[in-house]
Formats: structure tokens, sequence, C-alpha cells
């Protein structure tokens, strides 16, 4: 083989483990990719929060802030947790509406959107709720 060969077919291999590493990755996809622009109202019920619903632009906002600053965890291959006490957000857009689960594991408040991920946020949902209406 000669030198220009041997340098093309390094390159190559180079190339297809490249991709094939790439390919292998974790996608760590964001909790929630909507505008808040685009949902109309939130609302939010465990059975410790009777149903709440936000349709105040600020109050969409901020609830919007916290699921953005969530932390990927893990991935989700459910429809709905494995948890027996869990509660649903629900983003009502124009044509659609998004469920997000939220639970306590292991003293972890955890999000998840079924079939994207699990994660992490460092205030419970409950929290939040008591946040929002204090104002």
């Amino acid at each position: 083989m000669h030198h220009k060969q041997r340098k093309s077919l390094f390159l190559l291999i180079c190339l297809i483990f490249s991709v094939i590493l790439c390919s292998c990755a974790k996608n760590k996809s964001p909790l929630l990719v909507q505008k808040k622009e685009s949902v109309k109202e939130i609302s939010i019920e465990s059975k410790d929060i009777s149903l709440k619903t936000y349709k105040d632009e600020k109050d969409i906002s901020t609830i919007i802030e916290y699921l953005n600053e969530a932390k990927w965890k893990a991935e989700s291959i459910n429809d709905v947790p494995d948890e027996k006490k869990y509660g649903t957000i629900s983003l009502k857009m124009e044509k659609e509406t998004k469920k997000i689960y939220f639970y306590q594991k292991n003293k972890e408040n955890l999000l998840e959107s079924p079939y994207i991920g699990v994660y992490k946020q460092t205030l419970s949902v409950e929290r939040l709720v008591k946040a929002i209406d204090a104002r």
C-alpha cells in the first residue's frame, strides 16, 4: 500500500468510527421546546394539588421557565410513570395538549415526558404552585 492509500484508509476508518459514536450518543432532548407564546393554558393536578389552571401570561411564563430549567436524567420508556403517586402538568396549545408527569423518587423531584426523558428539578411542583398562588 502506498502512503496516500494508507492515509485515505485511516481517514475512512476514523470517519466511520466517528459516525458510529455520534449515533450511539444519548439524545438529551430538552423537556420543553414550545415557545411560551404558543401555550394558552397550563393545568396542574395531583393527589396533593387540586386542579389548578393558569391562563395568566406571567404564570405560564414562570411554569415554562421551571420546566426548561430541569436537567436531563434518563430516557423515558413509558406512557405514564411507574410510580404510584404522580401528578400531571398539561400544557394546552392551540392544536394539541402536552402532558408532563411529576413525582418524587429517592428524594428527587422528577419530571417525565413520555418517550422523551426523565428530568430532575431542584424545586418541587408543589412549592412552585404555592409560590405562584402567593403572588
